[in-house]
């Protein structure tokens, strides 16, 4: 711990928190890219208005994708000193667990003033989001600011951006964006925190809130009680969720465990199950954590032939190897040849994956997921409501603007 996590630096005048957009199928440019123009934007105008020297003293925002777990210590000091807190509401940013935090580390540092807290949490619409749909906590603070433009509370910052008819609005709200926050850091900063925030030392706020996606999370492996013929027990446990393919002298969480909170950093309620059932999979998308010994098991290997391929498109099977466990690795050839009979034929090809470590899968479960939901909602049936058929919007002619 340090004594001051300025270091004698600038604190920046704010904090931008936002859930981050994972990239999906589309190669079209980064999915977040309009967050990091509105932030390029609403700092300029603030080194216009101020007598800041540099960016960093202006701003932070955090551009890695957030796999959980972890802040780097960048973030960490951001969210220690940063003087305004800007969070950009949307139905995601309520989902994210990296979010819930750091909204838990400010509501911290607010709790150390000993007087009454400055109204230092300056939030925005990004995509406007039902009140009754909020946590209750964000009741607490004012968030539809009429200063901010009316067109912001009914569209949110997304539509203005990317509308070009929008843009006067649009520039008109960051410009008053800018004036707050400078504002609010020159009269009424937030206070240091007294140590850099440790990301596992802070609940979620929103915890409680409900996501509006769910994956039913399945581990396809063996119990120690039916294990294949001299296979090493020291990575199973009782049921098949509490496997661990990595497990080393530091690290003994099962490899579902793990998955499911890499699947709340993503804004993703995770239902765990000890046997796969292929109904399910119709449901909700469903991630099938695999191992490779699993078909020398009669009962798994049945379990993943029962996935039929007309649901295969709502499914991502992880294979996951441990190139650390020498009897997986002489066997490797041998297990190989057995799983491409169920995961190298049909649909199921194309959406399994390999994954070599406890990194890799970080990494590559952020993208892997947005493919899979991106799959499912493409093939999943619409429901309409019932009522009268509503004409198909169109879009108007310049000239019809209001």
């Amino acid at each position: 711990m340090m004594s001051s996590p300025s270091e004698g630096r600038q604190a920046p005048y704010f904090f931008l928190s936002y859930a981050h957009t994972p990239g999906g199928e589309s190669s079209v440019g980064n999915p977040n890219k309009w967050v990091y123009r509105f932030f390029d934007e609403l700092c300029r105008d603030i080194l216009e208005m101020t007598a800041l020297r540099r960016v960093s003293e202006v701003g932070f925002l955090d551009q890695r994708l957030q796999g959980g777990h972890s802040w780097s210590a960048e973030v960490s000091r951001a969210l220690a000193t940063c003087k305004v807190f800007v969070p950009l509401f949307s139905p995601r940013y309520f989902e994210s667990e990296s979010c819930g935090k750091e909204w838990s580390v400010i509501q911290a540092r607010l709790r150390a003033h000993h007087r009454d807290p400055p109204p230092v949490i300056l939030p925005v619409i990004w995509y406007p989001v039902e009140s009754s749909r909020m946590p209750p906590q964000v009741h607490e603070i004012q968030y539809a600011d009429s200063r901010l433009g009316t067109r912001l509370q009914g569209e949110g910052l997304y539509s203005l951006i990317k509308i070009s008819s929008r843009r006067q609005a649009y520039r008109r709200t960051v410009l008053e964006l800018a004036r707050r926050i400078i504002q609010a850091a020159e009269l009424s900063p937030l206070c240091e925190a007294a140590s850099l925030p440790d990301y596992s030392s802070f609940d979620n706020a929103f915890a409680d809130y409900r996501a509006a996606r769910t994956m039913e999370v399945f581990a396809a492996a063996p119990d120690l009680q039916n294990l294949p013929r001299d296979r090493d027990p020291y990575y199973y446990g009782r049921t098949s969720v509490e496997w661990n393919p990595f497990r080393n002298k530091g690290d003994h969480e099962p490899i579902a465990s793990r998955v499911a909170s890499l699947l709340r950093a993503q804004g993703i309620h995770s239902d765990l199950g000890e046997q796969i059932r292929p109904v399910l999979a119709a449901e909700h998308p469903a991630l099938i954590l695999v191992d490779p010994w699993a078909v020398e098991v009669p009962d798994v290997l049945g379990a993943l032939r029962s996935l039929s391929d007309t649901a295969a498109s709502s499914l991502l099977f992880l294979v996951l190897w441990n190139h650390a466990d020498k009897q997986t690795v002489n066997a490797e050839v041998r297990l190989r040849d057995s799983l491409s009979a169920f995961l190298g034929a049909g649909p199921v090809r194309l959406f399994a994956h390999d994954i070599a470590s406890v990194k890799e899968l970080q990494e590559n479960l952020p993208r892997n997921l947005a493919r899979t939901f991106e799959r499912y909602l493409r093939r999943t049936p619409a429901h309409p409501p019932s009522g009268p058929v509503v004409k198909r919007p169109r879009l108007l002619a310049p000239n019809e603007f209001e």
